[in-house]
């Protein structure tokens, strides 16, 4: 637990799995409920350090232990949903559910309930709903939402009933506490502030949205609960919303480097790009000004907005900067393996946009930290394809449908791929799933699926 709690996370893993190996091991005792725990904790290792698969796979061996054990059953569904395969997911929790009997844990009953109710998932045998692809900025104290579903049970009677009203278990939240930005030193109004943090990173936001609201009512220039609530609201795609909750924060706490950010994310999100990259040049300049846990995210939002202003020279630099303070910092200030990996993606991109021959190797680093990385596996196969290395174009596209094979982008780089080299079977076969698979709302999607229905079109007219 201690290399946990230190961020040592691949040397728990492997520390909880040599725990189980020896239990399984010894032949003349059989503790079952010992071993899932091991390998529980070991899957909720490996979904601090973006491993799904291996989080998955360990949960699995946790439930062959005790199919009672739910505490696995929520990780296994949780790797399943980062996995971006949220029906499996659902199927996963469900499973939980089922195999539930009077030793299991009722605090990991009640979890399993919640995910199934935030994935609009009702009775057995009803269709999941589609997942959110809501796109905001991430809600302050993001890493906590784990410790709610990983949390141990030892609350007193009253603190169970706090956590029947909030769901929240109270180490949980003084952890929780702990990790406020900006506190106020009241603890009554940590407290509040602490759970509207949680019930965001929960996915519960009308209830943080309802907790914010009553703690603005009595101090409405309160900073915490303005960034928190402004983060609730984009999540909820109310962007103006949030918008008017971080110009209240900025003009509470101008010295803030917080309330810049999530404006200028917002604004970059509402695509007001001019204002969004002044904002981020704020929060810079206040963090340069002396944090010692610089926020590397801040050069990576940054170069986010210079990208989509195609000053891709710009980007790549401040992409640079971001890695280098992940690099260098210390270490309680360093991104997790999954934010840096996209770091990575972006600066390749930026350097193929250039025709810099290095963004090979940048995409080959996002890939050693996260390997599911849809992006990233597509952007890698158009470089090969400009570059004229088909074989590896080809091994990228076919790692990118099989990673994700309803990404209609994907479908149509491999049907253009396909095309190029005189596979015209094959390449229409991508062109129709690209245009089966495409979502309205999407505009990338949208692009693709026209483009896909274009080639096909000529193509079955024999014009090319």
């Amino acid at each position: 637990m201690q290399l946990y709690r230190a961020g040592k996370y691949a040397e728990a893993a492997s520390a909880w799995e040599s725990l189980a190996a020896d239990l399984a091991a010894d032949t003349a005792q059989d503790d079952s409920i010992a071993a899932a725990n091991f390998l529980t904790n070991a899957a909720a290792c490996k979904m601090e350090l973006g491993l799904y698969r291996g989080a998955q796979k360990q949960a699995e061996k946790a439930i062959a232990h005790a199919s009672y054990h739910l505490s696995a059953h929520v990780t296994r569904g949780l790797a399943l949903r980062s996995l971006k395969k949220p029906a499996k997911a659902t199927k996963a929790w469900r499973a939980g559910i089922g195999a539930a009997t009077d030793r299991s844990d009722v605090a990991a009953l009640r979890e399993l309930e919640r995910l199934l109710r935030d994935e609009g998932a009702p009775a057995a045998g009803s269709p999941p709903a589609p997942p959110s692809t809501a796109r905001g900025p991430r809600s302050p104290q993001a890493d906590m939402s784990m410790m709610v579903a990983a949390a141990p049970v030892r609350e007193t009677s009253r603190e169970v009933e706090r956590w029947a009203a909030t769901q929240v278990p109270q180490d949980v939240l003084e952890r929780a506490r702990g990790a406020v930005a900006h506190r106020t030193g009241h603890a009554a109004v940590d407290d509040a502030i602490a759970t509207g943090y949680l019930l965001v990173n929960t996915g519960r936001l009308d209830q943080a949205i309802a907790a914010f609201d009553g703690l603005l009512r009595t101090n409405p220039r309160l900073v915490a609960a303005l960034l928190g609530r402004g983060s609730a609201r984009a999540l909820r795609e109310d962007l103006e919303g949030s918008l008017e909750d971080f110009d209240a924060a900025v003009a509470a706490a101008p010295h803030i480097t917080d309330c810049y950010k999530r404006r200028g994310q917002t604004l970059a999100a509402l695509g007001r790009l001019g204002d969004a990259l002044r904002d981020l040049d704020a929060a810079v300049a206040i963090e340069e000004q002396g944090a010692s846990d610089f926020d590397a995210d801040l050069y990576h939002q940054r170069g986010a907005v210079h990208h989509r202003l195609q000053d891709y020279r710009t980007a790549a630099q401040d992409f640079a900067l971001a890695l280098r303070r992940d690099r260098e910092g210390p270490r309680a200030s360093q991104r997790p393996r999954a934010e840096a990996a996209r770091t990575w993606n972006m600066r390749g991109l930026c350097e193929a946009q250039l025709g810099l021959v290095g963004c090979h190797d940048a995409f080959a680093r996002s890939l050693e930290l996260d390997a599911t990385s849809r992006e990233t596996w597509l952007n890698l196969g158009q470089a090969a394809r400009d570059r004229g290395d088909g074989d590896a174009a080809r091994r990228a596209f076919r790692r990118c449908v099989d990673t994700d094979p309803a990404f209609c982008r994907a479908h149509h780089a491999f049907g253009l791929y396909a095309y190029g080299v005189g596979a015209f079977g094959e390449a229409q076969k991508h062109f129709a799933a690209c245009v089966a698979r495409a979502r309205s709302r999407d505009p990338d999607d949208a692009a693709a699926a026209v483009g896909a229905l274009h080639y096909a079109v000529l193509q079955r007219a024999g014009r090319l």
